[in-house]
């Protein structure tokens, strides 16, 4: 389902849990996560605290909204939940979650919309059972999803020249393809011809790639940004607010924004970064389809340059 429909959803169990006088965590990896969840517990009057870097704790709340990273570093001092609900859940197999479930042994829900790892890895091991959601085709037909078009131009990126390690293709050779002036040209060119004007993100290969990309917008008189996992937050959350507030155009970044990332005015995304992950080709290509209030008559743009489609 959609990140914020998925949230609503988890939201509401979290609520029905500690009416019946138990704890709940919700448990999400990155901070711009951490607002977004706070914000639609709010919506939903569910009091809770925030276990998260910088912000005073309340542990004797009985719901509780957690980032990871603080999480496993606070294991001795959060009182035990009874339900443990891990967003993105793909990546619970990654040490700092196992930690954390292994200190707890709670009852565990996990959600996402990609329950799929590179290397045949499987969730099975953590989950005993898999609640399969509504088809991204249905999500589109009851409105909870946009419609869409997919735009693949030809281009001179060839995927035979990538080589792969632990079954997704190498950022170096990513890297050498992608980080052209020539290829990027194409890119812009693209978004001048089938989004031009729109609110777009760019998902590039590193951050040397997003600058560049960013760069070259601007000097094409595109508004354009690159944030980064090490952008200071204060600079990044007013960046992110420029972009939702239409003064910036063209949001680069390198996998900031694939899970969880919630604009609704995001019309298109560029997809530059070659992948042979289908969760990451899913969690980036299907940003734009927030329905957006102000634009019901939205139809979300993908532009497709390295043949993540195929």
């Amino acid at each position: 389902a959609s990140d914020w429909s998925s949230d609503v959803c988890s939201s509401d169990l979290a609520k029905e849990v500690a009416e019946n006088d138990k704890r709940v965590l919700f448990m999400v990896h990155r901070q711009e996560l951490i607002e977004q969840t706070s914000k639609t517990f709010y919506d939903l009057e569910i009091d809770h605290g925030i276990i998260a870097a910088g912000i005073q704790p309340d542990y004797d709340l009985p719901v509780q909204v957690a980032s990871v990273q603080t999480l496993v570093r606070r294991l001795d001092k959060v009182p035990p939940p009874d339900l443990l609900i891990c967003d993105e859940c793909h990546h619970i197999l990654a040490s700092n979650y196992m930690k954390i479930i292994d200190k707890w042994h709670p009852w565990l829900l996990g959600v996402t919309a990609t329950p799929e790892r590179l290397g045949g890895v499987t969730l099975n091991d953590v989950f005993s059972s898999m609640v399969i959601g509504p088809s991204v085709g249905s999500l589109i037909k009851k409105k909870n999803l946009t419609n869409f078009k997919y735009f693949a131009p030809k281009s001179s990126f060839d995927t035979s020249k990538l080589r792969s390690k632990f079954g997704e293709f190498r950022s170096d050779d990513m890297l050498d393809l992608m980080d052209r002036q020539e290829i990027i040209g194409d890119v812009i060119k693209s978004y001048q011809k089938y989004a031009d004007g729109k609110q777009t993100i760019v998902y590039c290969v590193n951050v040397e790639h997003s600058k560049h990309t960013s760069n070259l917008f601007n000097q094409s008189g595109i508004v354009a940004a690159h944030v980064d996992g090490e952008t200071q937050k204060t600079e990044r959350r007013e960046i992110i607010e420029a972009f939702r507030y239409g003064d910036i155009q063209v949001l680069c970044n390198a996998e900031l924004f694939g899970e969880g990332f919630d604009v609704p005015n995001c019309d298109c995304v560029i997809l530059t970064r070659p992948t042979q992950s289908l969760t990451l080709f899913i969690q980036q290509s299907m940003r734009c389809m927030r329905p957006n209030p102000d634009n019901p008559n939205k139809v979300a743009i993908i532009i497709g340059h390295v043949e993540n489609v195929k």
